[in-house]
Parts: C-alpha cells; sequence; structure tokens
C-alpha cells in the first residue's frame, strides 16, 4: 500500500512538473521543444501502462472476491456438518 502512494505522490510531482513545463515551452529553442515532445509521448505511454494495470488489478480483485466468497461458503458448509455431526 505504501508503494501505491509513493507511486501517486510521484504522479502528482510529475504533473505539478509538467504544467508549470508547459507554461515556460513557447519561449524555448526547437531542441528543448522536441525534448518536450518527446517526455509527452512517454508520459502519454506511462498512463495508458498505468490504466492497463489498475484496469487488471480491479479484474483480479474481483477474481480473489469470487474465489474468496467460494472459499467461505465452503467453510460455512463444513462447520455446518460439524455442528450437525456433534448434535448426534
Amino acid at each position: 500500500m505504501a508503494l501505491q502512494i509513493d507511486t501517486q505522490a510521484l504522479l502528482e510531482h510529475l504533473k505539478q512538473d509538467r504544467d508549470e513545463l508547459r507554461l515556460k515551452l513557447h519561449l524555448a529553442s526547437m531542441e528543448i521543444q522536441d525534448a518536450w515532445h518527446e517526455a509527452e509521448h512517454h508520459w502519454d505511454r506511462l498512463n495508458i501502462q498505468l490504466d492497463k494495470a489498475a484496469q487488471e488489478a480491479d479484474d483480479a480483485a474481483d477474481d480473489i472476491d469470487q474465489a474468496a466468497a467460494l472459499l467461505l461458503a465452503e467453510i460455512k458448509h463444513g462447520y455446518a456438518k460439524i455442528k450437525q455431526a456433534l448434535k448426534h
């Protein structure tokens, strides 16, 4: 969980840097503008990968929830059988 918080903080910091640089870019040389476009390409790729990872994590969490629910139901059924057997 700490990794997720650190990642979010880093993303927020990078977003702030990006916004500040975008404001100054209009005064920059062509070389700096090229570097900006390359960095923007990486930014876009990062966001696509993060979105994909988030979706995969959600899917995995759903699978885990379903498996846990099934196991809990099996355990509950097993305990009920034991309780019933102990009554006799």
